[in-house]
């Protein structure tokens, strides 16, 4: 325990027959448990417990030693497919690294899975993608051409939004195919909350695990191909095949989530029917004009000197938007949003709002704003020229933090819930009998950062967040 990261569950570890028992559990659900055993990165600890790495003549023997011991342990009925790692690590001696380990997995009558990118592996090693450059290799480099894949590539858990990352997964084609074959085998869905969870039970909340299992489960079953595969950040637009497509899961989606998901953290509400009108992005350099703009949208004027393109989705990512415009690298911009909300009724309802979304890989990200603010970068939003009240922060102005984060201590501080829209409580909207404007801008600062806006009103409905399906979205105000 003395060489494990201090305060990342020091002690904690599973006994065989812990692992044997998961084994039997997920056999019984017709489940292929695959173990993973990372060489030669992601193992700083093994030179600090052996005064060796990995990929040295006494670091192999100690790996061989280590798979042996497992194999013995787990028979290769139970497990017959072993994961050995490979990404994110240069050595010296990688093809011998990697045929020994190679070998010593196909020695116990097994297959080996490897990551890509990753450090090569052998023909007919089943690849692991991780990337789109993962993809590209395994569709062009003609020393790969014999090797099976999985996709992991069409994102992690841990790194979007549940509302986008949803409508990424049904806009998302699978191993870039229409079905399966002998080389493309299918997905593996990941989840990386590399900040550190100190209650195991929030990895639930801080990420769309059950909402992304089921997307996920749904593009991989049924296959084929989607078009326009690069702005999958973005719902599609109206009147198109994945525009229904997506709508139709939709109505899925909600069917599941309430039969089955009714006690369980699903971070997901339909919101398709959401329509925006979005400025082309502008500089903020000159906040006289971008206070003007403001003005005069929240005044139910639209600026005519702004270039206007219609946006589905309760969450936009304005990267994604920006990039689909030609800014390949956008900063220093701002987006201007409206639409008109149709209440039957004069009501408060509940509102998921938020700006900047982090990962909760690592705590890149501007933080928490200060009081009386929504966005440390200068967003807004208001509704009938009204600013929406923004939470009461007990943090304001913390974790600020412009650098990736994996190997410092802040990755080491849990993420508290006022860090995530989908994890505070949700803020209160007031909204008129009739038509209600909504505006707001939300601007990037910092390149690095998640650059999005959501906004997704809600309703309780015996005690819990659902739909608001009594409202009308609509810019022009069309019923």
């Amino acid at each position: 325990a003395r060489f494990q990261k201090k305060d990342r569950d020091t002690g904690r570890f599973y006994t065989y027959d812990e692992i044997r028992d998961l084994i039997r559990y997920a056999k019984e659900r017709q489940i292929m448990i695959i173990p993973e055993i990372d060489v030669p990165g992601h193992s700083e600890y093994f030179k600090t417990t052996f005064g060796f790495d990995m990929a040295s003549k006494q670091g192999m023997e100690v790996l061989e030693s280590c798979f042996n011991e497992f194999f013995n342990e787990i028979p290769v009925e139970d497990c017959p497919l072993i994961h050995i790692g490979s990404d994110e690590v240069h050595i010296n001696n990688p093809e011998e690294f990697m045929a020994k380990m190679e070998s010593i997995v196909r020695n116990d009558g097994r297959k080996p899975l490897i990551w890509s990118p990753g450090l090569k592996g052998g023909e007919n090693t089943i690849l692991q993608l991780w990337g789109e450059s993962g993809l590209r290799a395994v569709e062009k480099d003609s020393t790969l051409q014999n090797n099976p894949y999985v996709d992991s590539y069409m994102g992690y858990l841990n790194m979007f939004n549940p509302l986008i990352f949803v409508q990424r997964q049904i806009q998302h084609t699978p191993c870039n195919v229409a079905m399966g074959n002998d080389r493309a085998l299918g997905g593996i869905l990941c989840c990386w909350p590399d900040i550190r969870v100190a209650q195991k039970e929030k990895i639930f909340t801080q990420n769309p695990v059950w909402p992304g299992v089921l997307a996920f489960a749904e593009r991989y079953w049924k296959g084929g191909i989607v078009s326009e595969e690069e702005y999958i950040n973005l719902a599609p637009s109206k009147q198109t095949d994945a525009y229904d497509k997506l709508s139709e899961f939709e109505t899925h989606m909600m069917d599941h989530r309430n039969r089955f998901f009714a006690n369980d953290p699903f971070l997901w509400f339909a919101n398709l029917s959401m329509n925006w009108m979005l400025s082309n992005p502008v500089s903020i350099k000159d906040q006289g004009k971008i206070k003007d703009i403001r003005g005069r949208l929240n005044k139910g004027e639209v600026p005519s000197e702004l270039t206007w393109s219609e946006q589905t989705g309760a969450s936009v990512d304005l990267k994604t938007y920006a990039q689909k415009l030609g800014i390949k690298s956008p900063d220093s911009l701002t987006v201007f949003a409206y639409t008109y909300i149709f209440s039957p009724k004069e009501q408060t309802l509940p509102c998921w709002i938020g700006f900047e979304t982090k990962a909760r890989s690592n705590r890149v990200s501007t933080g928490i704003p200060q009081q009386g603010e929504w966005d440390p970068n200068g967003g807004d939003i208001f509704i009938n020229g009204m600013q929406v009240t923004p939470p009461d922060w007990e943090n304001p102005g913390g974790f600020r933090y412009l650098k990736h984060t994996w190997h410092d201590p802040a990755n080491e501080i849990p993420l508290e819930d006022e860090e995530l829209f989908w994890t505070r409580k949700p803020s209160e909207i007031k909204l008129k009998k009739g038509w209600n404007l909504v505006v707001l801008d939300a601007p990037i600062t910092y390149k690095d950062v998640m650059w999005q806006f959501s906004f997704l009103p809600l309703s309780y409905k015996n005690g819990k967040l659902a739909e608001a399906n009594d409202l009308i979205y609509s810019p022009s105000q069309k019923k």
